[in-house]
Parts: C-alpha cells; sequence; structure tokens
C-alpha cells in the first residue's frame, strides 16, 4: 500500500516544489543519466546499465538560525537493455526524501551541515548525514555529503570546475508483478570512484559530466519469499547531471 501511495502522492507534491527556491549554498540534482555495461561473476554476457532520473527540490524551510527542514520527491526509471525505452515495463520508482539538517555557516560562505535523512524504498531509510561545502584554498573547493558523496574540485574558469570524487549508492525501483518469483523490489548498489566535471550553463544551472569505476556493483531483488543478489565485475560508469545551482555573488 505504501508503495502504491508513493507512485501517487508525489505528483502534487512536485507541483508545489516548482513554488520554491533552493537557499544559499545549496545544489540539487534536476535531471541525471547514468550508462554503463559489465559482466556478472558467472556468465560473460555484458548486463547493461541506462538510469534516468527527475528530481525536483521540495519545500524548504529555514527552523532557525541553525535548522532546516527540506525535502525533494522524483522519479527513477531503469533498463538493462542496451537502448533505454522509457515506456518498456522495467524497474522505476517515484520517491520522496526528507532531512533535517542543522548547518554551521562561515563568513566566508563555506558552511558544514550534520542532521538526518530519510529516503524511501532504501533497505536503511534513515541515516545519519555530515557534509562540508566550501573551500580548501583558492584553487580547490570540497564538496561532500556522507556516506553518499565526496568531491574535491580544482576551479577553472567562468565557474567551471575539474576533479576527483567517491559515491556510494543505492537505488531501488518497484517491480511489476512476475518480474522474478514474487520480487516486489530491485535494489541497485554502487561504490564507484572517479573524475568529474562541471560546466556552468546560466546563472542557476550547472552541467555535470563524471566517468568511474565501480569497486562494487550489486542487483538485489528482494520480494517475500525472494532475496537474490548478483555481483557484477567492475565497469565504466558514465553520468550525465544537471544541477540547480545559484551562482555565488
Amino acid at each position: 500500500m505504501n508503495a502504491r501511495l508513493n507512485q501517487f502522492l508525489w505528483v502534487p507534491l512536485l507541483a508545489l516544489s516548482l513554488c520554491v527556491t533552493s537557499s544559499r549554498g545549496q545544489g540539487s540534482t534536476f535531471l541525471s543519466y547514468r550508462a554503463g555495461a559489465s559482466t556478472t561473476e558467472l556468465d560473460t554476457a555484458p548486463v547493461n546499465l541506462n538510469e534516468f532520473q527527475l528530481r525536483l527540490p521540495g519545500v524548504h524551510l529555514s527552523l532557525n538560525d541553525w535548522f532546516t527542514l527540506s525535502t525533494a520527491f522524483g522519479y527513477h526509471h531503469a533498463d538493462m537493455g542496451p537502448v533505454h525505452r522509457f515506456w518498456r515495463d522495467a524497474p522505476k520508482d517515484a520517491f520522496h526524501r526528507s532531512a533535517l539538517v542543522m548547518k554551521r555557516y562561515r563568513k566566508s560562505g563555506d558552511y558544514f551541515r550534520i542532521g538526518v535523512a530519510y529516503r524511501s524504498g532504501v533497505a536503511l531509510e534513515v541515516i545519519p548525514i555530515l557534509g562540508y561545502e566550501g573551500s580548501l584554498s583558492a584553487k580547490y573547493d570540497i564538496s561532500a555529503l556522507l556516506p553518499g558523496r565526496a568531491y574535491v574540485f580544482r576551479k577553472l574558469a567562468n565557474g567551471n570546475r575539474i576533479g576527483l570524487f567517491g559515491r556510494y549508492q543505492t537505488t531501488p525501483y518497484l517491480l511489476e508483478s512476475g518480474s522474478l518469483g514474487d520480487a516486489e523490489v530491485f535494489r541497485h548498489r554502487m561504490i564507484r570512484f572517479g573524475v568529474s566535471n562541471e560546466s556552468r550553463v546560466s546563472d542557476d544551472l550547472v552541467l555535470r559530466v563524471d566517468v568511474s569505476s565501480t569497486l562494487v556493483d550489486d542487483h538485489q531483488w528482494v520480494g517475500p519469499s525472494t532475496d537474490i543478489t548478483i555481483q557484477l565485475d567492475r565497469s565504466v560508469i558514465f553520468d550525465v547531471a544537471l544541477i540547480f545551482r545559484r551562482k555565488s555573488t
């Protein structure tokens, strides 16, 4: 029942999110596409990866000078074929994410944050988070939100950046009945490291392109009597994302 509610209730909330702007120092991925190919530990046939995500920021409330409450809503779709077909009967999920964060700004504009986050559909729905956004020096920036991601960038001209990153990510999808026994959820878990390039395309939008290699790449199917995990070999993953981030003044 909760899974069905997730599919329908997020739509009006997306409309509400269009009316709310992000606060100073915030960045939110709006569109992203991920592609790659690998092989299983039991088979040499390639396993293709095509994942699309749409995400919009929701309500962002400053409770006081220290605490903020933010939400995001979105839609995932995956296709394990060589070409992404959006209308194919494939793993998909509407999701929502909320976070209660204590944030402390420095005079330079850098800030620390610590709090808890909720993400629907994953095995551990509530997790602690620890983050830092700021400058390491005149030439280098850091952007980290643990345990999910950490980026170190070298600043270039016109607001562009290039750098290195590490990411831990679990993406859940709802399955149609009969997909694999009684499996209801498909989870894709990855730990990867790579290089990143950010190009500012407007005062509010940044285009990010990542190329990474996986250290862990698991596919898991979970249901009332199903728990199957397949480990994939190391592969190269390409990410393209459009990020809403206001230009610093």
